[in-house]
């Protein structure tokens, strides 16, 4: 912890501006969509766009399991509504 810094800069200084905090922050930090690799290394891995990392990101987390927010009589009664609706809007 860099408790002179923080005492320096007190709660509403701006530590990103601070040595301190970019020593850091590169050192701990690891980005998940960008990244750091030198240009060949890039093109080598596949030369993704940030777009395409994000969109991978976001198919892979749809993906996954999720809990149950609606309980299933709410579920029951929202699916029976949109079975009604499609058979309206079928027949008209």
């Amino acid at each position: 912890m860099a408790v002179d810094l923080i005492k320096k800069m007190g709660p509403k200084g701006s530590y990103i501006t601070e040595m301190h905090t970019l020593k850091h922050m590169r050192k701990n930090y690891i980005p998940e969509l960008s990244n750091r690799m030198a240009w060949d290394n890039w093109q080598k891995e596949g030369g993704t766009s940030m777009a395409q990392r994000a969109n991978e990101k976001a198919r892979s987390l749809l993906e996954k399991e999720h809990p149950e927010y609606v309980d299933e009589k709410l579920k029951a009664e929202l699916l029976d509504y949109v079975k009604h609706t499609e058979t309206r809007s079928a027949s008209e």
